[in-house]
């Protein structure tokens, strides 16, 4: 039974912001950009995925953390010394604001009334902001650069221990990994939401918050070793973020860019209703398809904790063949074997899928970029192909006709008529008779 054609899908997410990495991706300086999107955002997020998703650019200096620890327990000290000898005036503004509170309202602070309580507390600070002002402006003044360096200190610590998390779950190198990062900010995809920069001279660190732009006007001299952490742009984490579609994504448009005539391939595409699965990337018009399953702490998998996408794979992997692809790419950031071991398992536990071409790209965006060269190529051929034979049916000559030539009139005269003869001129003709004889 002959495979069925391949459609376009009726529905496919809207491209264009992953254009970055596709030219990234054409661009040798820039590629390592890409590696971000073989990156589990899982493996991104710092505490909670609403805070966004992080990377962090830092100099590999095995004594920096130490530093840190230093000016960390140094100001550690020095905030609790300078907290109890503030503490009295703190106590004294406190203890008043408490009381007015207290005694406006109608019932006390009891548990279950805290929320409020606090929120009249605080509300009451709110209108004696003056007297704030005037008693705390001094304190908060000389505390701040305590403040400074013992919270520069707290964090710096808390980014080189994510970037040390990112590298174990990756697997990647110190090197690709700041390659990544130093393509991804020249790219413009990641802002700078603060720096911590220890000088060389001094325990201290200080403290730089970013703004939109980043660190436009403010920057590290030299010989300081600075921490920065990145933010991923709104736009990428939006794709990375809930249902993951940025690979998905990636794979469509750098189809799209290189494809002469218009769009070829849809990411998310869905083909029946909104209740049925959709298909991470499809070109129909060479009918491949492409599943992608990125997982947390790649580096650290083993095939038996592999078994749950074992089981999402039996049911994915035979909608696309059923859509009409004859080849599907499995896309993920687990390392070959286990990818391959995978792919097997599946195609014995599903008989539908054991005659049927499933690729394995796994965790390698050079893999990933050769194959979708060779798509864009497929894509053209066909494409000039239908243009040749759609000129070709234009300008060639008429075929000759099968038909049969038409039957020859037969003209029958009788001996006995006269003779005539009919002479064409100028469109007359003329009839002669001859006369009988004597």
């Amino acid at each position: 039974m002959a495979e069925p054609r391949m459609h376009r899908p009726k529905q496919s997410a809207p491209l264009g912001a992953l254009s970055p990495f596709v030219i990234a991706a054409r661009t040798e300086h820039l590629a390592p950009a890409c590696d971000l999107l073989f990156v589990s955002p899982i493996d991104l997020t710092w505490e909670e995925k609403h805070f966004g998703l992080f990377v962090i650019d830092a100099p590999f200096d095995e004594k920096l953390p130490e530093r840190l620890q230093v000016a960390a327990g140094v100001g550690d000290f020095e905030f609790k010394r300078q907290l109890n000898s503030y503490w009295p005036h703190l106590r004294e503004l406190l203890v008043g604001v408490i009381a007015k509170v207290t005694k406006e309202a109608k019932d006390g602070p009891a548990p279950e009334r805290i929320a409020s309580f606090m929120g009249a507390v605080i509300h009451k600070s709110i209108e004696n902001n003056q007297r704030l002002t005037d008693k705390f402006l001094p304190i908060i003044a000389n505390a701040v650069p305590l403040v400074v360096s013992w919270a520069g200190a707290r964090l710096a610590l808390a980014a080189i221990e994510h970037r040390a998390r990112q590298l174990n779950a990756t697997g990647m190198t110190r090197e690709r990994y700041s390659a990544m990062v130093q393509a991804l900010r020249e790219l413009r995809l990641v802002q700078a939401l603060l720096r911590v920069a220890l000088p060389a001279s001094s325990p201290f660190p200080e403290l730089s918050l970013g703004s939109v732009s980043g660190h436009s006007a403010t920057v590290a001299g030299v010989g300081v070793s600075s921490i920065e952490m990145l933010r991923l742009s709104p736009s990428i984490a939006a794709n990375r973020l809930g249902q993951d579609k940025a690979l998905s994504m990636f794979i469509a448009e750098f189809v799209n860019n290189g494809s002469i005539g218009g769009d070829a391939a849809y990411a998310c595409a869905r083909y029946g209703e909104m209740s049925d699965p959709d298909l991470d990337a499809v070109v129909p018009e060479v009918a491949v398809g492409f599943e992608v399953k990125l997982v947390q702490a790649s580096s650290a998998k083993t095939g038996e904790n592999l078994k749950p996408i074992c089981h999402d794979l039996k049911k994915q992997l035979p909608e696309y063949f059923a859509r009409g692809c004859t080849e599907v790419f499995f896309v993920t950031n687990v390392v070959e074997a286990l990818a391959k071991q995978m792919v097997e398992v599946v195609k014995q536990e599903e008989p539908s899928l054991r005659d049927k071409t499933i690729r394995v790209i796994a965790g390698d965006p050079e893999h990933l970029y050769e194959e979708l060269e060779a798509i864009v190529t497929k894509v053209n051929d066909a494409r000039g192909d239908s243009l040749v034979k759609e000129a070709s049916a234009l300008f060639a000559p008429p075929e000759p006709s099968t038909a049969p030539p038409p039957a020859p009139v037969s003209e029958s005269r009788s001996s006995s008529e006269p003779s005539s003869s009919s002479a064409a001129g100028n469109g007359a003709t003329a009839t002669v008779h001859t006369p009988p004889s004597a």
